[in-house]
């Protein structure tokens, strides 16, 4: 399944490239890494990496705010909450499935169980 996390709602914040870069190879086995391929033309870095309980598609848009992730659940959960630990508590972010069935709120300290969890709950209550 595809997964994305981005701002709620309409923002001026963005991530920069070199920081993402830089946080993923501090942070994670990253099995290859690149930039914006003519496949998707909207994403400026991809990125594989391995989480520990499975690997990690992932990208993020040039826009610098909303990631795509393809992988289960456990692995987007894992890396959910890294991601949620590297941009800063006062940005609002949102996780969600690619038809937009179950949303859910990315809140400041988050664990990869609570994302499991709640992501279950809001997709059951879609």
């Amino acid at each position: 399944m595809k997964y994305l996390i981005s701002p709620p709602e309409d923002s001026s914040w963005t991530f920069d490239r070199e920081a993402l870069i830089s946080a993923l190879q501090r942070d994670w086995r990253v099995l290859s890494l690149g930039g914006p391929s003519p496949v998707a033309e909207g994403n400026d870095v991809t990125w594989r990496i391995e989480t520990g309980v499975g690997s990690l598609v992932g990208n993020q848009h040039k826009d610098g705010q909303t990631q795509g992730l393809d992988g289960d659940l456990q692995a987007v959960a894992r890396y959910a909450a890294w991601w949620r630990e590297v941009v800063p508590d006062h940005q609002p972010l949102v996780l969600y499935d690619e038809g937009l069935t179950a949303i859910m709120d990315l809140r400041p300290k988050i664990t990869e169980n609570e994302v499991v969890v709640e992501f279950e709950r809001a997709w059951d209550q879609a």
